[in-house]
């Protein structure tokens, strides 16, 4: 049996209450520091539930960052009360779950995103003396189908430290471990039910091991499958993707500038010398929406990576296919991957998304090549250029702010800043703010007035 993501998971990440502070690493509750007696060896049956509940929520979460959120805290909960339902307790009063979750550093008001209730994930009960309980089926639904059949917990104890390691059983008799460290302190507010608070969550690094003999490792394979790595050694990269669809797009290195573009069809956009640009069709004027933007190259390679690195539990060698090497691989939602890399620089030739009837759910294609391509969206580039000249007044804060902008573009581009199109601005064509924009045409250099007043 596969570990199953049920629809509801997905609805943690809709809403959560803006309302908490945490308990920092370090401190008591009053903002002190630790002392000597805080400092003792936490005895594993008193953080026993606290310790589970948290790592299954980080687990189920799927990304480092939820482990500082507030709706980890939350879903916690709700795992908190899934295995006490397992000793006999099918309901969680008000006043535990609020003892709970200030145990584990939420001190907000106890409020769920409505889509919890709106999805059964939890449900309130008021008994006939006015008291609040609260049932989370959900969670135990799903911990009836995990604990003890696709899944088990180890929790170890050390001075003030929990380990807890989340161990997943897969079909073909492989596992994968997940470990969470938790620390803990006094809680000086404790009922007598958690006499120890959270103090700090960490996720432990998830290493997997390549099996089969390979004489490279996880990291070695990670490393050499950075951008910056790969455009060390090779002016451009080339990857062709084939996801129901087909996309091209190449990565290279300019004059310290990362240039990304994308085509699919005849849409391209990307970025290029500092600047976002959009062309929607073979017809149609390239346009350029942002000055200046973050390199998203880096992040855009990642993405065309589907998340085989922050996603991947086993791999192995199976073969070498000449100068390549061919790894069988396996995510965290059980799905199979074949990854082939170069065997001597170790970057990635082609990744295959295979589902369970064996048929392909992807394919991603990797070029490195020994120069830029000529494309001729580039090629406008060494044609003539313009400028184009941006007067912006931002009235917003209440208090006029004004910057100017010089683009330098081919003469055929048309620049249209995001913020005039979709944002505050109003874009102009005259100092006076009575010409609404139209494109001025091809060739000469133009000035444009963006202002957020009301005119």
């Amino acid at each position: 049996m596969k570990r199953v993501f049920t629809f509801w998971l997905a609805l943690l990440l809709l809403a959560a209450p803006a309302v908490s502070s945490r308990a920092e690493s370090g401190e008591t509750a009053s903002g002190q520091p630790e002392t000597a007696a805080e400092k003792e060896t936490v005895p594993e049956d008193l953080v026993r539930d606290q310790s589970f509940s948290l790592a299954m929520a980080a687990w189920l979460g799927g990304y480092p960052e939820y482990v500082d959120d507030d709706l980890l805290r939350l879903d916690a909960a709700g795992w908190y009360a899934a295995l006490q339902a397992r000793y006999g307790y099918d309901l969680i009063s008000e006043e535990e779950l609020r003892d709970y979750l200030r145990s584990v550093g939420y001190s907000g008001d106890l409020r769920f995103p409505e889509s919890w209730e709106e999805y059964g994930i939890v449900n309130v009960l008021t008994s006939r003396d006015g008291r609040r309980y609260y049932d989370f089926a959900n969670h135990k639904n799903q911990l009836a189908e995990l604990l003890g059949v696709t899944m088990e917990y180890r929790l170890k104890t050390a001075g003030c430290s929990v380990l807890v390691t989340i161990v997943h059983h897969y079909e073909d008799g492989s596992t994968a471990e997940w470990s969470y460290e938790l620390r803990y302190v006094h809680n000086e507010d404790a009922s007598g039910t958690f006499p120890y608070r959270l103090a700090e969550l960490k996720v432990c690094p998830f290493v997997p091991k390549i099996g089969g003999n390979a004489d490279f490792d996880w990291e070695d394979l990670q490393y050499a499958n950075r951008l910056d790595t790969v455009l060390k050694f090779c002016p451009a990269v080339h990857i062709e993707s084939d996801v129901g669809g087909y996309t091209e797009r190449w990565l290279f290195r300019t004059e310290e500038k990362t240039v990304d573009i994308s085509q699919n069809g005849s849409l391209s956009y990307g970025q290029v010398n500092g600047i976002d640009f959009r062309k929607e069709d073979a017809g149609s004027r390239v346009q350029v929406g942002k000055i200046d933007p973050p390199d998203a190259a880096e992040e855009n390679f990642n993405r065309a990576l589907p998340q085989v690195f922050s996603d991947m539990v086993r791999m192995e060698l199976v073969r070498t296919e000449g100068e390549n090497s061919v790894l069988n691989c396996k995510t965290r939602s059980g799905q199979r991957v074949i990854m082939t890399v170069n065997s001597l620089t170790l970057w990635i030739q082609q990744l295959d998304g295979i589902a369970e009837d064996g048929s392909l759910l992807y394919r991603y294609t990797f070029g490195y090549d020994r120069q830029p391509p000529r494309l001729s969206l580039l090629e406008a580039w060494d044609g003539p250029l313009r400028t184009v000249t941006l007067v912006w007044e931002d009235f917003r804060s209440g208090v006029l702010i004004t910057r100017t902008d010089f683009v330098r573009v081919p003469a055929d581009w048309e620049v249209l800043p995001y913020e005039g199109r979709w944002g505050d601005f109003t874009i102009y064509t005259d100092p006076g703010h009575t010409s609404l924009y139209q494109y001025p045409g091809d060739g000469a250099d133009y000035t444009l007035y963006l202002s957020t007043a009301k005119e």
